[in-house]
């Protein structure tokens, strides 16, 4: 499955994730690396986006993303108050659900994600995983089809 993979400049294991995945997008500047993200969306036609973060305490996939950002900062002001995540099926799968919302800069980035999606009608599905480095090998092998 073709798969639009991106990660931040703070993921430490992106050698692995290139080995795994092949090319990878890496934010470093959020806001100017958005736009450039958006582009690569629209050209690469991707069947699935799936954004990466370190997780210390286990693999697990983000149910939705939310309109906060640091608190109490609303990162959009016409966007919905938030916007549900797709969730591979994880049978077999040492995956959970994070059922609890955060307002980092993985929120920030997948908010502004999902939004651009729904406003431009792009029907790829959404994916946000925070796992550790055993949890690339595994996310490879999730079944990424919608239900």
């Amino acid at each position: 499955m073709k798969a639009l993979v991106y990660t931040f400049r703070t993921f430490p294991y992106q050698e692995k994730l290139k080995e795994t995945f092949g090319e990878i997008f890496v934010f470093g500047k959020l806001k100017e690396d958005l736009d450039k993200f958006y582009e690569k969306i629209f050209f690469q036609k991707s069947r699935v986006i799936i954004g990466i973060a370190l997780s210390k305490s286990g693999n697990f996939f983000e149910e939705k993303t939310i309109n906060k950002f640091n608190g109490d900062k609303t990162i959009t002001k016409e966007g919905k108050e938030e916007l549900p995540l797709h969730i591979p099926q994880i049978n077999q799968s040492t995956f959970k659900i994070n059922r609890k919302t955060s307002d980092s800069f993985c929120n920030y980035t997948t908010y502004n994600i999902a939004n651009f999606l729904l406003k431009n009608n792009i029907d790829a599905p959404l994916i946000f995983a925070h796992l550790n480095k055993n949890g690339i090998g595994e996310l490879k092998e999730i079944n990424f089809k919608q239900p």
